[in-house]
């Protein structure tokens, strides 16, 4: 999930339409295996000089039971932005009302890249009031707040995956330089790390019942069927994710805790435009 300087942080001037890059292909007569070969030379000696531009902070740690992988957050966009030649068209911003006097925001646009000359359009980002970083605030959540994580969402997964800076691993990042240990992890719950998996859950006695389970695939088909065939699996999994679950790959992994929420998510899940 964010982090609190993601949440917060927000620059209205990013908003400003900008003029995407046209998408690339082999030029005509080109080998296309050679134009294919000197496009991944370029891209494997670009990542690690756009990780160096980059500082621990901007880039987050998440742990599962897989390992470790790094994503980068929208600061790091910010930095690489102006070598890449990232270009991000004006959003659309769409406000979901929830249940519980809850909000969600959605926001789709383009993002583009003059290094590579390629673009991807209707990149989408979210954010809703139920994440753990605004439910576990003191304070109350506020809903600008939200809406600016859901923008600084869509900037970091479009940025991330035309660059192909997602969900790195330590080895990619600690051999352009970066001691990993200098970047923060996410927090769940105050906790700097995922949720646990479903054996040491298990073990504690702590996680749902099978006839739990039944029910939380129950009410998946059931808002599958309503919204048109979304994949019960992709509902539970995004559901998850939204709840601090992100890389745990059993629903079994869920703690009792927790389980009221999640159920929430599956029955509010809507599919993004």
């Amino acid at each position: 999930m964010q982090t609190e300087q993601e949440a917060i942080e927000f620059d209205d001037t990013r908003e400003t339409a900008l003029t995407p890059s046209p998408i690339a292909g082999a030029p005509v007569g080109a080998d296309p295996i050679k134009w294919l070969e000197t496009r991944v030379e370029v891209a494997n000696r670009a990542v690690p000089v756009m990780i160096k531009r980059t500082i621990p902070n901007d880039w987050v740690r998440h742990k599962s039971d897989r390992g470790e992988t790094f994503y980068l957050q929208s600061t790091g966009v910010d930095r690489l932005a102006p070598i890449a030649g990232l270009n991000f068209g004006v959003p659309k911003v769409e406000r979901v009302q929830l249940e519980d006097a809850h909000v969600k925001f959605r926001v789709t646009g383009d993002v583009a890249c003059n290094l590579y000359g390629i673009e991807l359009r209707g990149m989408e980002g979210a954010r809703s009031s139920k994440d753990p970083f605004f439910a576990n605030q003191k304070a109350g959540w506020d809903e600008e707040d939200v809406r600016k994580a859901a923008y600084n969402n869509w900037r970091a997964r479009g940025a991330s995956m035309i660059l192909g800076l997602r969900g790195l691993t330590a080895k990619a990042l600690t051999d352009a330089g970066f001691n990993v240990s200098e970047i923060p992890g996410v927090e769940y719950k105050g906790k700097d790390s995922a949720a646990p998996s479903a054996e040491k859950s298990a073990a504690n006695g702590d996680t749902i019942s099978e006839p739990q389970g039944k029910r939380l695939w129950a009410i998946a088909n059931a808002r599958s069927e309503k919204i048109g065939g979304i994949d019960p699996k992709k509902i539970i999994r995004d559901s998850m994710d939204e709840c601090g679950y992100r890389g745990v790959e059993s629903s079994k992994a869920i703690k009792r805790a927790d389980y009221d929420t999640i159920v929430r998510y599956v029955e509010q899940y809507e599919a993004l435009p």
